[in-house]
């Protein structure tokens, strides 16, 4: 799954120039970089509107059109690209309102229960990770306020993040953008494209449990921190091993 992740490129041109957006007459101050991105928290996202590829605000965490509550999107933060298309919270979406969620790491968890470590996984050598999303507009029916939210795309993870975690976030290639944009994409194609990416793509960090508390959002969060074993299983005199992942 994904439930936080990270987007430090240091402005909005390089942010759009990443995507293949027109910087032109764009709102710049739109964009800041993000360490510590969450569910229910705004974030941009890229998508095709009017023969043109736009980045807008979202919420993370979907709301189906549907829905009477909006407390369901604390539910819809990722979805299964096995089922997405059948499910009936994402199926329209998956038709007619596809996006990418631009990132350039995200954060999983290793370690036993009690004892859990951050670590972020981000692009060999740097750049843009490119997650394959969905989003809906909503209406409150009690308010008439229109909310635009959004959902992760997961995969079964790769050899490199199943030492963690037994899902990843759909990576797509920025060669695949135009297909998955693309309005008239067939579900064929769409699907060939949510595959776990390949195991030279990314590489794993430890971080500083700092990232645990969504409040926490600076650079120092993507540091390198090696924990140490509990101390509890350390012998008088004996220096513990680091946690690794490797």
């Amino acid at each position: 799954m994904c439930a936080r992740f990270t987007l430090t490129l240091p402005d909005y041109a390089a942010l759009a120039r990443a995507l293949g957006v027109e910087i032109a007459g764009a709102p710049l101050d739109l964009y800041h970089p993000r360490y510590n991105a969450a569910p229910g928290q705004q974030q941009l996202i890229l998508r095709a509107h009017d023969g043109r590829r736009e980045i807008i605000p979202a919420r993370w965490g979907l709301i189906p059109r549907w829905a009477k509550d909006p407390r369901i999107a604390s539910r819809l933060v990722n979805a299964r690209a096995e089922t997405a298309p059948e499910k009936p919270a994402f199926r329209d979406a998956f038709v007619k309102r596809r996006c990418v969620v631009p990132a350039d790491g995200f954060y999983e968890w290793g370690g036993k229960k009690g004892d859990r470590h951050p670590f972020w996984f981000h692009p060999k050598g740097g750049g843009l990770l490119r997650m394959a999303g969905l989003y809906e507009s909503w209406k409150d029916p009690e308010t008439g306020e229109q909310m635009r939210t959004f959902t992760i795309l997961t995969t079964p993870a790769n050899e490199v993040v199943g030492k963690l975690h037994t899902r990843m976030p759909a990576l797509l290639g920025e060669g695949d953008l135009d297909v998955w944009l693309g309005a008239e994409a067939e579900a064929a194609s769409l699907e060939a494209l949510l595959r776990p990416a390949a195991a030279d793509v990314l590489e794993a960090r430890p971080v500083s449990t700092r990232v645990n508390a969504v409040t926490h959002d600076d650079p120092s969060l993507i540091d390198e921190v090696r924990p140490e074993e509990p101390a509890a299983r350390a012998r008088p005199g004996e220096t513990l091993p680091l946690f690794k992942l490797n």
